[in-house]
């Protein structure tokens, strides 16, 4: 039916790059997720330096950061806060739908 082994050979090698490449896609869109870090300025619970070493930390493997810094003390979201959320989780759904 295929002929000669190189033709068949050819096929498998063809559909094997294609999975890799789809599978790279995949890994690039789900396993290096953005990240957002927010903190307030006199956090009682955890120090804004924290953060900063949250983030260049996460810097190193080559994660997309997104970060801010709020006035104001105690743990907690503000409203701002929250606003500054909204949009990026909508984004990191939207990713993961991509990805399926």
């Amino acid at each position: 039916m295929w002929g000669s082994g190189g033709r068949w050979r050819r096929l498998q090698s063809s559909a094997s790059r294609a999975f890799w490449q789809a599978r790279s896609i995949w890994l690039e869109s789900v396993a290096r997720p953005s990240i957002l870090l927010i903190r307030r300025e006199a956090d009682d619970l955890i120090p804004v330096a924290a953060l900063h070493v949250a983030r260049e930390e996460l810097a190193k493997i080559d994660l997309l950061i997104d970060w801010h810094v709020r006035p104001g003390v105690g743990h907690g979201f503000d409203q701002e806060a929250q606003i500054m959320a909204g949009p990026f989780i909508a984004s990191a759904v939207k990713g993961l739908q991509r990805a399926r």
